[in-house]
């Protein structure tokens, strides 16, 4: 006997920024370091702030040196980011923030923000490009070929 339950629904907060089905990505350059010997010794990649790696393809990496700026593209997520909020807040005041890029962004608390902790929020990585922008690529060892 088959069962008429419909399946399960998707969960939201699994659901990657789309542009026409697609998921939204974010251009990048990346610098290459001074560890970088070679792609026939190494890879190239960029660690986004979740952990997922994005190794940049041939043939950038190929005709690579060090120092030099690779384009690549990453798919836009939520990147998370936490402030201290200072000791004379109050309730109703913005918390601000200076990113390394010197932008300064205005957060508004929660009513049950208390002075001195650390207040958690997340801002999509296509609103932090200055942030990664030419940032240093890490570099992979490529294992050896199996025998």
């Amino acid at each position: 006997m088959a069962s008429s339950s419909s399946p399960p629904e998707p969960d939201p907060s699994t659901f990657l920024p789309t542009v026409g089905g697609f998921p939204k990505s974010v251009h990048l350059r990346g610098r290459v370091p001074r560890a970088f010997r070679g792609a026939h010794i190494h890879r190239l990649l960029f660690l986004a702030p979740s952990g997922r790696k994005y190794y940049i393809g041939d043939p950038a990496v190929r005709l690579a040196a060090p120092g030099d700026l690779l384009p690549f593209d990453v798919v836009d997520e939520d990147v998370p980011m936490d402030t201290t909020v200072p000791t004379s807040w109050q309730i109703g005041d913005k918390v601000t923030t200076r990113l390394k890029s010197g932008r300064i962004l205005e957060i508004l608390a929660p009513e049950e923000t208390r002075p001195g902790v650390e207040l958690e929020f997340t801002l999509p990585l296509s609103e932090l490009v200055a942030e990664f922008d030419g940032a240093e690529l890490n570099v992979e060892e490529i294992p050896p070929a199996a025998p």
